[in-house]
């Protein structure tokens, strides 16, 4: 399919939102009368665990909108579990397996070991270990952070998907300025210390 504009798209910000509204008020109307009724309608959402003051319609669909849905604490899962060896490297035990994903630790290559599910970085400030291993066990393959590699990302055209070849670590990917997952609080699993 080619390419629309990004109408009630739950990646775009308040702003494309607002914009989308004004210029295309039938298909957000409709869009957002399909959510309505999906939540509220069917009984989905008095079967949350929210709290009365989030069940509301003026909160799930006019006060943040669809893509400004609250988070509660009680959603978060450990997804890993951190401490400082004697050495001074960070060691994070990481609950699944399939949570690991190396190519999140590009930026440090060659200042991290894995070993089973534990991940070990040295010479790593504690900042940037923890934003790379919550994007890690979060990450949902928008592919923001690979679109902010300007040098080193190529487009396959084969496989129709970027990847980065030769990273020279500057660092610009760490930025979660750009992060869906992040951006719209989608990151669910969290860092425990031992």
């Amino acid at each position: 399919m080619e390419r629309t504009y990004c109408i009630c798209c739950y990646t775009s910000d308040r702003r494309r939102q607002t914009y989308s509204g004004q210029r295309y008020p039938q298909v957000c109307e409709w869009y957002y009368g399909h959510i309505e009724k999906l939540l509220f309608d069917s009984g989905l959402i008095e079967k949350s665990n929210l709290a009365p003051e989030y069940k509301t319609r003026e909160e799930k669909l006019q006060r943040h909108g669809f893509i400004y849905w609250r988070r509660q604490k009680t959603q978060d899962v450990v997804g890993a579990v951190k401490c400082r060896l004697p050495s001074g490297a960070l060691l994070y035990h990481i609950r699944e397996s399939d949570w690991i994903a190396t190519k999140h630790l590009r930026p440090v290559e060659g200042k991290w070991a894995r070993v089973g599910n534990e991940i070990r970085f040295w010479d790593v400030q504690e900042k940037i270990a923890d934003i790379l291993i919550k994007r890690m066990i979060n990450c949902l393959d928008c592919g923001f952070c690979m679109v902010e590699c300007f040098p080193c990302r190529q487009f396959d055209r084969v496989t129709k998907a970027l990847r980065i070849e030769g990273c020279i670590q500057c660092g610009k990917c760490i930025r979660l300025k750009f992060c869906m997952g992040w951006r719209h609080r989608f990151w669910r699993r969290v860092i425990v210390e031992n």
